[in-house]
């Protein structure tokens, strides 16, 4: 008996790896060819996406280097500075980026952040509608079409 509980277990996490790596596939299938230039470039045009790169570097630069409160940039809006928590900050972003801010810069930390959501976007629309119906092919369509 115990024997076959540990191959009913082997399955099912079988099974349930697929779904993370489904996902993972999918992100770098639909943002081709950016996996490629994770530390060299940014998708789209210079705008929004540059300012959260250079944040990801800024908040490394200013809690780490500096030892400073990262809501404040005295460089910006000289001699006044800038107060970035009455702008569109975004913390938990910055912090899911520090590690690969220190590893390869700003650039590559916004990349991986921004293919991040779409791995966790896809993946946790999954488990909830899978919680919620049970069913596994609605699932992972539902997961699907949220984040792509």
């Amino acid at each position: 008996m115990a024997g076959n509980d540990s191959a009913g277990s082997m399955a099912r996490w079988g099974r349930a790896s697929l779904v993370p790596l489904y996902f993972l596939a999918a992100t770098v299938f639909m943002t081709w060819p950016a996996v490629l230039h994770l530390a060299d470039a940014v998708v789209g045009q210079l705008g929004d996406n540059m300012h959260f790169a250079w944040l990801m570097g800024w908040f490394d630069q200013a809690i780490f280097q500096q030892g400073r409160w990262p809501f404040f940039a005295p460089q910006l809006n000289y001699p006044e500075g800038w107060q970035l928590a009455r702008s569109e900050t975004t913390p938990l972003q910055a912090a899911m980026g520090l590690p690969f801010t220190w590893i390869g810069g700003p650039l590559l930390a916004y990349n991986v952040v921004a293919l991040l959501s779409f791995f966790l976007s896809g993946l946790t629309s999954y488990l909830w509608v899978k919680r919620l119906t049970g069913d596994r092919l609605a699932s992972l369509l539902a997961g699907t079409l949220f984040a792509f």
